[in-house]
């Protein structure tokens, strides 16, 4: 049970958890916990170079159009509003332009609109700056009316478009002012004494006012203004369907055209959409500048493109340390209001300090803070080393909840008699163990980012026959797991850089070789789809480069470029082992009434010791679906066969996402391939072995002995498909 002290206090966290910049106001508001924008990124978010990189992509190239490029939650938007105000500092005219979900969706009924839309968006920004007034004699409007109408500006200032665009107005003023050639200072001077006396002079300001274009506005902004570039900032366009974000970046470029001197753009944008991203592979652990095509087909040539880096060990634990030292600072701030509270307070305010005072007190105390403090910091550990952070897809905003929900179970786990929580004595590998538990059994349906596969139910429906997936010709391997390794051995075969970009796999390349192991095109497609649409039980495990969003596998083109993400990597190599996972998995497929309980430390044997049947049907299923596979014309006539089957679906070794370093079987190359159930038992068993459980080690240790020889039998052909055996 939670003490109010623990309680207040995690109520607390959550609220911090949870904050947003764009939320903030630009100024300080005691209503938005005392912080204005600017405050959050140097509060509560780490300055980690980011900044620093887009401000000498914006400033020291002439790229007109550069992308902020990284999955949702991924920092974009909070690094973006300090960047706007940062840039300002520096003289920089900043726009920002964050869409609005339900304004984008009324511009779609015409989609021509979406290029007035944006231009009406910048227009209107620049007007509002122009057109407030300098001084109380001087009128922006007639600046900007003499300078769009003058012929005495520099070349680099006046844009030849102002002849054009403003011919008729410019040859009714110079008539008025009786002159040959208009002078800004004289034009200011004539119009600002007769605009109100000369029915042919307020037609020229009105007229002149509305034709102004960007293009226009913006010269005016960088001469009246001495800044260096306008900039517009575009935050959310994954507001716009795919389809319509196309549009949208291509309104920009018709904006860009208008003005390559003084404007630049800056788009926000997710890597899972239409954009393609190169140097996907890799770990970015920093920033780093990459080419972005608009279209698969790489019509329209790159853009310069900086990709978000992904979230690190430390980043990670130095923004949760950040929202941890502020919650406490937000408790204190409550307090001193509830004791600073007028005698005469009206019975609003009354009501308010009261509520919060429930929710948010009594202050937690110092040393119950640093108790907190360590378990944080374990917790924090445990998510990272359990790939959490690419479950789920390097997101900040979803990961901070998942802290403060998993911190507010571990405190109510209860306390031991040194009345420290029972949490503080965890070891690491028992946090781990825990926080997969509870992820899959008490937090996932929760939070759609988190989506999984659930392995005992695959296993029995494959056993039982029941599985609607697959023909009875099929082998009775989970086809995502082979899917996923299919497509991730084939980016890593194809690894070839040319230019410092890579060659994708097709879908007919992912078919053709799912298709060597039995399966049929159909269902080859309807797995792929289930990997990738946000609407089926998993999402966002693989990539498909196309501009419409896919929905039907009749969408599914074989010509169509596919990628593994980090997620998928993660949810393969790394979750799919874990003895808190699978354990999980066995409690949901048992609809078990405890399964919300927290695991104990003293009854591992007996967890395991319920595990183990499952872990000896899933590793029977394995060999059952190699013996199929063993038969099947690519591979029965080669004594090599397993290690070509482990090039096309052997589960990679890729540092970053694997769970254990050994294997029972292995190529050469690097990084090693290794079949799905050895890499699961040898997980297990360097689980059993920190756990310290004799029994446990001899258990699993008879697994493996007992699989590794009926392995090497399927491997020469001595087991055959439908042969009865049994594992130890």
């Amino acid at each position: 049970m939670l003490t109010e002290e623990d309680r207040s206090f995690l109520n607390a966290y959550r609220e911090v958890a949870t904050i947003s910049p764009e939320r903030l106001p630009a100024q300080v508001s005691d209503d938005h916990f005392g912080l204005s924008r600017q405050d959050f990124y140097r509060e509560l978010h780490i300055e980690d170079g980011i900044y620093e990189k887009l401000e000498e992509e914006i400033l020291a190239t002439r790229d007109q159009l550069i992308f902020l490029v990284g999955p949702r939650g991924s920092g974009k938007t909070t690094t973006g509003l300090y960047a706007v105000t940062e840039l300002e500092r520096l003289g920089c005219f900043m726009q920002w332009i964050s869409i609005a979900e339900e304004e984008a969706k009324a511009r779609l009924d015409d989609k021509s609109d979406i290029l007035s839309y944006l231009r009406d968006q910048v227009r209107k920004h620049m007007r509002e700056k122009l057109f407030q007034p300098w001084s109380a004699d001087d009128e922006p409007l007639i600046r900007l009316v003499a300078f769009l109408l003058c012929e005495d500006q520099p070349e680099t200032v006046r844009s030849l478009a102002f002849n054009v665009d403003f011919e008729r107005q410019q040859t009714s003023l110079r008539t008025l002012m009786k002159v040959q050639k208009i002078n800004f200072e004289d034009a200011c001077r004539h119009i600002l004494e007769h605009r109100n006396t000369s029915p042919i002079l307020q037609e020229v300001l009105s007229d002149t006012r509305q034709q102004a274009e960007v293009q226009h506005l913006s010269a005016a902004i960088k001469v009246f203004f001495k800044t260096k570039y306008v900039v517009v900032w575009i935050d959310n366009v994954d507001a716009f369907p795919q389809e319509e974000q196309t549009m949208l970046i291509n309104a920009i470029f018709s904006i860009c055209r208008s003005d390559p001197i003084n404007l630049r753009f800056v788009v926000a944008a997710r890597e899972e959409n239409l954009l393609r991203f190169d140097h996907f592979y890799e770990i970015q652990s920093e920033m780093r500048k990459a080419a972005v095509y608009i279209t698969e087909d790489r019509r329209g040539g790159a853009k310069s493109g900086m990709h978000m880096p992904n979230l690190s060990r430390d980043k990670f634990k130095k923004i949760v340390e950040k929202r941890f030292d502020f919650a406490r600072e937000f408790q204190k701030k409550i307090e001193e209001q509830v004791a600073e509270l007028p005698a005469d307070a009206s019975e609003l305010q009354l009501r308010e300090m009261q509520r919060l005072r429930e929710r948010y007190g009594p202050m937690i105390r110092k040393i119950r803070n640093e108790h907190l403090k360590i378990i944080s910091d374990k917790a924090c550990d445990a998510i990272v080393g359990e790939r959490i952070l690419h479950l789920f897809n390097n997101s900040i905003r979803q990961l901070l909840p998942l802290h403060s929900d998993f911190m507010e179970f571990l405190v109510g786990i209860g306390y031991g008699k040194d009345e420290y929580p029972l949490a503080f004595h965890f070891d690491e590998s028992f946090m781990r163990t825990q926080l997969l538990f509870w992820l899959c059994t008490m937090h996932g349906a929760a939070n759609n980012e988190f989506r999984y596969f659930n392995i005992v139910r695959y296993t029995r429906e494959n056993l039982g026959g029941q599985n609607s997936d697959h023909s009875s010709s099929a082998t009775g391997c989970f086809l995502p797991f082979l899917t996923l390794s299919c497509i991730w051995n084939l980016c890593l075969n194809n690894r070839v850089r040319r230019d410092d970009t890579f060659e994708i796999p097709t879908i007919e390349r992912v078919i053709t070789n799912l298709q060597y192991i039995g399966y049929s095109s159909e269902e080859i497609k309807q797995t792929i789809l289930r990997l990738y649409n946000p609407n089926s039980e998993y999402t966002m495990f693989v990539v498909i480069e196309t501009r419409d969003r896919i929905t039907q596998v009749q969408q599914l083109e074989s010509t169509h470029r596919i990628r593994i993400t980090y997620k998928g990597k993660a949810a393969l190599a790394s979750l799919s082992n874990s003895f808190g996972f699978l354990y999980a998995m066995k409690f949901i497929s048992d609809n078990s009434p405890n399964a919300h309980n927290a695991l104990e430390k003293n009854r591992l044997n007996e967890y395991f010791a319920h595990l183990l049947p499952e872990l000896k049907k899933i590793g029977k299923m394995h060999l059952n679906s190699l013996c199929k596979i063993r038969q099947q014309p690519r591979f029965a006539q080669r004594a090599d066969w397993l290690d070509l089957y482990l090039q096309d679906f052997g589960v990679p070794l890729e540092n970053g996402f694997r769970r254990s370093n050994s294997a029972c079987r292995g190529l050469g190359s690097e990084p090693k391939r290794v079949l799905y159930f050895d890499s699961l038992i040898h997980s297990i068993e360097s689980y059993a072995r920190e756990s310290k459980s004799r029994k446990l080690d001899e258990e699993i240790s008879k697994l493996i002995n007992s699989y590794r020889q009926l392995l090497s039998r399927v491997e020469k052909g001595e087991l055959l498909p439908g042969e009865e055996y049994d594992l130890a």
